[in-house]
């Protein structure tokens, strides 16, 4: 991703010198390379249905909740902001805030209780997928074209002055190009199956991390 940007901010001025040429080789290929000289153990999953044009690697919205909610005080946020909504004696007319919205105070689970405010001794969360897509080669006059997407989840039980930083934001996979999917005829379902997936048995029977803070 880091080379694609420096590419793409390299190109608005024309074309690389021997410098940023040799400062973007340098830049590693895949998150593979950067996992391998930093040891660390962030798996893919490569995804496809059918007879794929190409694979989608994903990323286990598990594993990283897991890590997530392990760091000291992601678990109280949790708490807090369920206890806020319940709270409420109504629901705001003036809106200033995600606890403001009609959603997170008529939301139900499963078992048909109010999903936040009857959250009883279980954690409940709430997360914002968004996802966007940017053209690599850059945004030139009648220049070449290959969009590529990003997609996100933040965590809304968080204070604002964290959950849009990326240390907490959980990314699913990258949608590569060279065309955007398109939306009106929900081809992005594909790539968002297996996130969706997991969501959906967290909903149903929830999950238990070994270890909070």
């Amino acid at each position: 991703m880091l080379k694609l940007f420096g590419y793409s901010f390299i190109s608005l001025a024309g074309q690389p010198n021997y410098i940023q040429k040799k400062a973007l080789n340098n830049i590693p290929e895949s998150i593979q390379t950067v996992e391998k000289a930093l040891n660390l153990d962030v798996q893919s999953i490569p995804y496809a249905e059918g007879k794929p044009i190409k694979t989608y690697h994903a990323y286990s919205f598990y594993e990283w909740f897991g890590r997530f909610i392990a760091h000291p005080g992601i678990e109280q946020y949790g708490d807090r902001f369920c206890d806020e909504i319940a709270s409420f004696e109504k629901i705001p007319d003036t809106k200033q805030d995600i606890k403001d919205g009609s959603f997170v105070h008529t939301f139900r689970g499963h078992d048909r209780k109010l999903f936040l405010a009857e959250q009883g001794n279980e954690g409940r969360w709430v997360f914002l997928l968004h996802a966007d897509f940017f053209n690599v080669e850059g945004n030139q006059i009648r220049g070449k074209t290959r969009s590529t997407g990003i997609t996100s989840l933040v965590c809304l039980n968080l204070p604002l002055s964290m959950c849009n930083d990326p240390a907490w934001i959980f990314i699913p996979g990258l949608i590569q190009g060279k065309s955007e999917p398109d939306a009106k005829n929900s081809e992005h379902c594909h790539y968002w199956r297996l996130l969706i997936d997991k969501f959906s048995a967290g909903y149903l029977r929830g999950l238990q991390p070994r270890h909070t803070y």
